[in-house]
């Protein structure tokens, strides 16, 4: 194997600037070892910290929670804690839409 080599697909790393999303919510661009094979991104130690610190004052950093599933009428209801929905622009009467992402995973999205 290569020094710049990923071992996965055995592409070579090539430096880049590249986009990051956490959450849904770009934060910017930053250096990161990108594979010319497959695409596969590597935020350098830098880019890492860089990111860390964007979404720490975008109040994204640990916004997730574990909340509990109940039951409203026929219908199950998640409610959506304060620190969540403020850092997804997320409040009452917000239309919001509703997929199934895979066994035990939900998406929902705003709608604009």
């Amino acid at each position: 194997m290569k020094e710049n080599e990923y071992p996965l697909c055995e592409g070579e790393l090539k430096e880049e600037v590249v986009p990051y999303s956490f959450s849904g919510t770009a934060l910017g661009r930053f250096p990161a070892e990108v594979c010319e094979e497959c695409g596969e991104a590597f935020f350098t130690e830098e880019g890492w910290r860089r990111i860390e610190k964007i979404a720490k004052a975008r109040g994204l950093w640990g916004s997730g929670m574990h909340v509990k599933v109940g039951y409203s009428g026929h219908s199950l209801i998640v409610r959506i804690p304060h620190k969540v929905a403020a850092a997804t622009h997320i409040h009452k009467g917000t239309m919001v839409y509703l997929q199934p992402a895979g066994r035990g995973k939900l998406l929902v999205e705003a709608e604009p």
